[in-house]
C-alpha cells in the first residue's frame, strides 16, 4: 500500500459531475485526484460505434448552457461540435391516434390536433383561475390540473416528464423540477400571462453532439486530467482528519490517500454508504431520493421502411397510446452522418418511474416489444431491425419527488459541519449535462477559496 498520496482535492466517481469538478479544480491550480469504481469513466455518457454507427447511451445531445458551452471551449472542443439537422426541431407525440407534431408554442396549441375543443377552452381560461394560497409543495400533474385541466396534464405533460426525467407527475415536485413555472405562477398569477408580459429570451438554447459522439466530453476531460484519474478504483470509506480527509482506495492498487477537500460525485445511494459513518442525518436523507430505471434500446432500420416522414427528432407516447415505450428519438434525423446513408438510427426508451420492471426483462422481450410498438407508431415494414445498441440504468434519472427541496437542505444542514466534504451530481438541483456541469463548478469554486473570483463570472 502506497503511505505518502496526498492532494488538495479528492473526487470520488468519474461521471460528468466528477470530471468537470476536478477540471475546475485543477484549472484553479489545485492537485487533484479521480477515484473511479468502474474501468471506465464518463457515468451514464457512453457511446458506441457498432459497424459505422455513433450510438448514444444516457443523454441523445446536449443542451446548451453558459456551463457548458464554456466548459467546451476550454477543452477545445468547439471545433468538434455538430449542430442537428434542421427537421430535428419539430417533435411529436403519439397518441391513439398516431404522431401529433407538438405546437411550438402556447398559442399554437390552440389550433392542434392535439386537444379537443374542451381542453383548448380550458387553456383559454387559464389567466383566470386563481393561484395557489398554500406554500406546500405541489406535484406537477396537480399544477398542470389545476391551471389547465386533466388533458393537457395527461397529453402534454405526462409525455414532457417521461421523456424529461422519466418520472411520474403525480409525485414529481413543481418545485424542484420546474422552479421557473411555479415562479411564474407566484410572481405573475398565471402562465399564459407571464409568458405575454416576460421579456422572451434572444434565442433558446440549442442541442448539440459531436461529430464523434457524446463521449467526446467525458473522453476530453479524462485525457487532460491525464494520471489523476484512477480507474478501477472504488473508495471504500473515509475519515475526517485535522488536515482533511484519509480515504482508502481498493482496486488493484489499494492506497491510501490524504486529500484537503472530498466531492462525492456518486449517485445518492452511494454517497449515502460513504457518508453514514460520519454524517447519518445526510446519508437518510440521500437513501430516500428515488431512482427511475431506465432501458435503451437502439435500432437500425431501412429508411424506405418507414412510412412516417423522418421530420423531426422523435416522439413522446401518451398513456393512451397503445405502445409500452416513454418514446424514440430519431438520431439520424438530428445527426445524419452518425449512421449509413438509407438507413435509419432508432433509439427507443422503457422503464421510467412507471414501469419499473422494464429494467429486469431480457434483451430479447424489449427488442419484440419495441419494434411491435416502433412498427405501430412510424408504420414500419419489412423484417425486424438490426439491433444496434442496448444501454441499461439502474439508477437511471434521480426522481425530484415531493420534498426534494426540503430534503435537500437537511442533507445540506447535516454538511455544514463538515466544510470538508461536498457533494456534486444530478440528483441535486437539476438533472441536464449543463446542470452537472454549472454545480461542478459551483462546488470547485467554495471548495478551492475562488467563489469571489467566480462571482463575477456570468453564470456563477
Amino acid at each position: 500500500m502506497t503511505d505518502d498520496v496526498q492532494v488538495d482535492v479528492a473526487v470520488i466517481g468519474a461521471g460528468i459531475s466528477g470530471l468537470a469538478c476536478a477540471f475546475a479544480c485543477q484549472t484553479l491550480g489545485k492537485r487533484v485526484a479521480v477515484f473511479e469504481e468502474a474501468t471506465d469513466s464518463g457515468g451514464c455518457i457512453k457511446t458506441l460505434r457498432p459497424e459505422g454507427c455513433i450510438v448514444e447511451g444516457g443523454p441523445q445531445s446536449y443542451l446548451s448552457a453558459p456551463a457548458l458551452d464554456d466548459l467546451v471551449d476550454a477543452l477545445g472542443l468547439r471545433n468538434k461540435v455538430v449542430a442537428p439537422a434542421a427537421a430535428a426541431k419539430r417533435r411529436y407525440i403519439l397518441t391513439r391516434r398516431g404522431l401529433i407534431a407538438v405546437p411550438s408554442s402556447p398559442q399554437s396549441l390552440l389550433f392542434s390536433p392535439l386537444l379537443s375543443a374542451g381542453a383548448k377552452w380550458q387553456l383559454l381560461c387559464e389567466p383566470f383561475v386563481k393561484r395557489r394560497s398554500s406554500d406546500d409543495d405541489e406535484s406537477v400533474a396537480s399544477f398542470v390540473r389545476r391551471r389547465a385541466g386533466r388533458e393537457i396534464a395527461d397529453v402534454v405533460a405526462a409525455p414532457f416528464l417521461a421523456g424529461v426525467n422519466a418520472g411520474d407527475p403525480e409525485t414529481i415536485s413543481m418545485r424542484s423540477a420546474f422552479p421557473a413555472l411555479e415562479r411564474m405562477e407566484h410572481d405573475h398569477g398565471s402562465l399564459l400571462r407571464a409568458l405575454r408580459t416576460t421579456k422572451a429570451p434572444k434565442r433558446r438554447p440549442a442541442s448539440f453532439s459531436f461529430a464523434q459522439g457524446n463521449d467526446t466530453l467525458p473522453l476530453a476531460l479524462t485525457a487532460l486530467l491525464g494520471k489523476s484519474v484512477k480507474l478501477g478504483a472504488p473508495v471504500d470509506r473515509f475519515v475526517i482528519t485535522p488536515e482533511g480527509a484519509t480515504l482508502s482506495v481498493g482496486g488493484e492498487r489499494p492506497e491510501e490517500v490524504r486529500a484537503k477537500r472530498v466531492v462525492i460525485a456518486v449517485p445518492a445511494g452511494a454517497a449515502a454508504e460513504l457518508l453514514a459513518p460520519i454524517a447519518p442525518e445526510a446519508a437518510r436523507e440521500l437513501n430516500a431520493i428515488d431512482y427511475a430505471p431506465v432501458v435503451q434500446l437502439a435500432f437500425v432500420y431501412r429508411r424506405d421502411a418507414i412510412g412516417v416522414p423522418l421530420d423531426g427528432f422523435g416522439f413522446l407516447a401518451t398513456k393512451d397510446s397503445g405502445v409500452r415505450v416513454l418514446g424514440a428519438v430519431w438520431n439520424s434525423v438530428a445527426y445524419p452522418k452518425h449512421c449509413a446513408e438509407g438507413d435509419a438510427l432508432v433509439t427507443a426508451f422503457f422503464g421510467g418511474a412507471l414501469d419499473p420492471t422494464a429494467a429486469i426483462e431480457a434483451d430479447d422481450e424489449l427488442l419484440t416489444i419495441a419494434h411491435a410498438d416502433l412498427r405501430r407508431a412510424m408504420k414500419i415494414s419489412g423484417a425486424k431491425p438490426r439491433l444496434a445498441a442496448v444501454f441499461r440504468w439502474d439508477t437511471g434519472i434521480p426522481q425530484y419527488n415531493i420534498g426534494h427541496e426540503v430534503r435537500l437542505r437537511s442533507i445540506e444542514a447535516s454538511l455544514a459541519r463538515l466544510p470538508e466534504i461536498a457533494l456534486c451530481g444530478n440528483f441535486l438541483r437539476g438533472i441536464s449535462v449543463g446542470d452537472c456541469v454549472r454545480q461542478a463548478r459551483e462546488v470547485a469554486l467554495r471548495l478551492t477559496g475562488a467563489g469571489s473570483a467566480g462571482a463575477r463570472h456570468r453564470d456563477a
